[in-house]
């Protein structure tokens, strides 16, 4: 069964209910908050494999959300998702350590695909970095 566990932010509530019916329906753990601030919480007090946020919303946006995040957990995969981006925010984005960036209306699929191939690659690098150094005698 698939143990990863996202927090979900998201301010619309439509689209932060169907993506996690639609994520808790492929086996995933799903965190729903609707405020960055929801979030922050959130991650002081519980570990999370991935963050799915939006980047407009009231009170913090995903890029000041994605700031904070990144002194909370540097490892956590984290992917942005917005109906509004630009090059900026983009370049802004991956400059703070954002995973993957992706347009809504968010193709399910394609975040499923996104969301275990990151979690693979991270859980091959975890299995390296364990190997590495240890030698045949």
């Amino acid at each position: 069964m698939n143990k990863t566990k996202i927090l979900l932010v998201d301010d619309d509530e439509i689209i932060r209910e169907s993506l996690s019916r639609l994520l808790e329906r492929k086996g995933y753990i799903v965190d729903p908050k609707s405020s960055g601030p929801e979030a922050i919480k959130a991650l002081n007090k519980s570990h999370y494999h991935v963050l799915l946020t939006d980047l407009n919303m009231p009170e913090m946006n995903g890029i000041e959300l994605l700031k904070v995040v990144e002194k909370i957990a540097p490892d956590m995969i984290k992917i942005i998702m917005t109906g509004y981006g630009d090059i900026k925010t983009y370049l802004d984005a991956m400059a703070i350590g954002v995973t993957e960036y992706i347009n809504k209306p968010v193709q399910f699929s394609e975040l499923d695909t996104i969301i275990r191939q990151f979690m693979k690659n991270k859980s091959s690098l975890k299995k390296a970095n364990f190997t590495e150094g240890v030698s045949e005698v």
